[in-house]
């Protein structure tokens, strides 16, 4: 993402590391659109995927030239990219404006959506976040939820994997202890790349937004 010294957005652009080259650029101004909320690269190096809100693209998966797109999301929601066993890049996020708040993802290179679990469960409703980088177990990503209260249902205030597929496989790690006082008291857990360890962050059931202690869950190897 590119913006003057005085942080005012430009564009995107795609830099290839091992060739020193500028694959491609593009133009905020050109396309009407301001700073997005995130920007990323897939994990395949295949697409480059802004997320915004409030405009027509949403999140988009752009093409390395940005000659091709693929409409990923109509929003910018907390989500992560994935690799899927086949080689493919996934996107991984939650559609709260659906009837059931799906979970699902979206294969890039086919544009083929799958909706995974629904978070909405007897009128109850909870929050979360996506960490993808387990790039060395492709097909699994682990989901970290927050701000239900009380937790009365199997996801909330848990930390879990979650197989990429229809109809996955949920593996229960861990209770967060998080009890939402704001931001900073989300959990926020990121996977290593071979999901053998967790590190999230909780108030543990205090409900302060300041103190806040870092936590590793420890799994076996090749667990997933």
């Amino acid at each position: 993402q590119v913006e003057t010294g005085d942080f005012e957005p430009l564009g995107l652009m795609v830099w290839d590391r091992q060739t020193d080259e500028i694959l491609g650029t593009w133009d905020f101004a050109e396309h009407g659109v301001g700073r997005p909320d995130h920007v990323s690269m897939s994990p395949s190096g295949e697409y480059i995927v802004p997320s915004w809100d409030g405009n027509a693209y949403g999140t988009t998966a752009f093409s390395r030239d940005f000659t091709q797109q693929v409409k990923l999301h109509h929003k910018s929601e907390h989500s992560d990219l994935a690799l899927l066993p086949n080689g493919h890049d996934a996107y991984v996020s939650v559609d709260y404006q659906s009837n059931a708040g799906d979970v699902f993802m979206v294969e890039i290179q086919t544009g083929q959506k799958t909706v995974l679990f629904p978070p909405y469960l007897d009128g109850t409703a909870t929050a979360l976040h996506v960490s993808g980088k387990a790039f060395n177990r492709p097909g699994w990503v682990l989901m970290s939820t927050y701000s239900t209260e009380p937790a009365t249902h199997w996801l909330h205030k848990k930390l879990f994997a979650v197989e990429l597929k229809a109809d996955p496989t949920i593996v229960n790690l861990a209770h967060t202890h998080v009890v939402s006082n704001g931001y900073w008291s989300e959990p926020h857990a990121s996977v290593n790349r071979d999901f053998t360890r967790v590190i999230f962050n909780s108030n543990w059931d205090t409900g302060s937004d300041v103190d806040v202690d870092a936590y590793i869950v420890v799994l076996p190897n090749g667990a997933f």
